[in-house]
């Protein structure tokens, strides 16, 4: 009875409640606790926001902290001891290497998550090195003997061989003029150069050098002299004394090859790296212009822009 006299009364009050002018009913009552300037106030929307941020950041965080050794992993670890070591791995091996890959990990997965990678140039570069690698990678297709020769064709001057020369030669280092004149007769007389003249680390035959590999042997000056034995008509015999950095020589030229635009089958291998470097900076250039076409390059706090 008791209970259900105070039933009735909250009944006639909710009632009485609800008719009165100007008293808001429960579901009206229950909002007006919280004011309407609260949902309007930007304050309140950021720590919202910011919350939510947090918990969705802990969540991914701990279900990133994660370091999965699955058989392809241990099947790439053991393929790479192979090629280093010469012989499959042993199962302590295995192991031994197994566990310093997840140590490895723990660490790589640590220091990203303390954002150890961030702002660090030698990571920067890495990363550089790694994309162009693989631009590298995928132009590096051997182009075909047309394209090669198409190639060589708009190219010959790059491949010009420059003049070379093939002589023998005698040292001597104290040119006395008694000296010199017995060490001529003896070389026209035919002796045995190679046991002629002063003992010194030079060779007594050179064989196709260019000006430029005699001058880095034997000095400017003898280059000079060498082209002068070569325009005379006594080329074949011994020539000289010639003065070079070593000393003073007796020189005889047994061949000589002008500049010359070699055939394709004699510099083949090299046109074709040539071309594949082509192929490759062309597509580097590519590249780089499509991401540049992708990414908005915003210059802040420039006097000029470009």
């Amino acid at each position: 009875m008791a209970a259900t006299g105070i039933m009735a009364r909250c009944e006639s009050i909710h009632t009485n409640s609800s008719n009165r002018p100007g008293l808001p009913d429960q579901g009206e009552y229950r909002l007006n606790l919280y004011p309407k300037s609260v949902f309007r106030s930007h304050l309140f929307w950021f720590v919202l926001v910011g919350l939510a941020l947090t918990g969705l950041e802990q969540l991914s965080r701990d279900n990133s902290r994660e370091v999965i050794i699955d058989a392809a992993a241990i099947n790439r670890l053991s393929q790479l001891w192979e090629a280093q070591m010469g012989q499959p791995p042993t199962a302590a091996e295995l192991s031994s290497i197994t566990e310093s890959w997840i140590d490895e990990e723990l660490y790589f997965q640590e220091a990203l998550r303390l954002g150890l990678d961030q702002n660090d140039t030698i990571v920067r570069r890495r990363l550089v090195q790694k994309l162009r690698f693989l631009e590298i990678e995928s132009s590096a297709l051997e182009p075909g003997e047309a394209e090669v020769a198409t190639f060589f064709e708009a190219n010959r001057d790059r491949y010009r061989l420059a003049a070379s020369t093939t002589f023998s030669q005698v040292l001597i280092r104290h040119p006395e003029p008694q000296r010199l004149a017995r060490i001529k007769a003896d070389l026209t007389a035919g002796a045995d150069y190679r046991s002629i003249g002063d003992a010194s680390s030079l060779l007594a035959d050179y064989v196709d050098l260019s000006p430029d590999e005699i001058a880095t042997e034997f000095g400017i000056n003898f280059v000079s002299a060498l082209l002068e034995v070569l325009e005379s008509d006594h080329r074949a015999n011994w020539a000289g004394p010639i003065e070079s950095i070593h000393g003073v020589h007796y020189i005889r030229v047994n061949e000589f090859h002008p500049p010359r635009i070699p055939a394709l089958n004699e510099v083949y291998a090299d046109v074709v790296i040539d071309l594949i470097d082509e192929h490759q900076q062309q597509q580097a250039t590519q590249y780089l212009d499509s991401l540049r076409q992708r990414y908005h390059i915003i210059r802040k706090d420039l006097a000029d822009d470009p």
